[in-house]
């Protein structure tokens, strides 16, 4: 597998690339990457810190969130109730792809960042190879914001689905084994 590292490769990697060098400078920081179409409840980044704070040895905490059809965030139209956190659940899906907290710690022990050769499924690489690095995943049963989910146009999700297929061949079942 490969391993990514801290450094400027690509324009379209400037965000992975501002985190990535943020993290390498404070261990003790958590990193909540959210994306342009997710948004907070009042009290869903308290909800994060709340359990960071009582939990400081999960590595990644993942939120269950809301699903709206609009840009303003009104139109709730379903849930996404996340599973128990299992590295099959995780091959099989991005479970903590929607604005997780992760402990900056984790990263600079893992010696993982984002990679900047996926413009679409970085995290989701990366998440599967901090599994490799055993560290440990949180599922938060409470909602915590909303996502919206917009039409993707057809060559956009052509791609991130082969990114995303490319890194499922990377991370086979057997490259890890469940905890107990």
């Amino acid at each position: 597998l490969r391993r990514a590292r801290p450094e400027f490769r690509t324009m379209f990697g400037a965000l992975n690339m501002a985190a990535n060098m943020a993290l390498s400078k404070n261990e003790n920081a958590y990193l909540c990457p959210v994306n342009i179409s997710d948004r907070f409840t009042k009290e869903g980044l308290q909800t994060l810190e709340d359990y960071a704070k009582r939990q400081p040895d999960v590595d990644v905490f993942y939120p269950n969130f809301k699903i709206v059809k609009d840009k303003e965030h009104k139109n709730v139209v379903g849930y996404q109730n996340w599973p128990e956190y299992t590295h099959e659940n995780l091959l099989q899906e991005n479970i903590c792809g929607c604005s997780p907290l992760i402990k900056g710690r984790t990263f600079i022990e893992a010696d993982s960042y984002w990679d900047y050769e996926y413009k679409y499924a970085a995290d989701y690489d990366l998440f599967l190879r901090l599994v490799l690095d055993n560290k440990k995943f949180q599922l938060i049963e409470e909602v915590v914001g909303s996502h919206y989910e917009g039409e993707m146009p057809p060559e956009l999700l052509k791609k991130y689905n082969e990114e995303i297929e490319e890194i499922r061949s990377m991370h086979t079942p057997f490259s890890f084994q469940d905890e107990e």
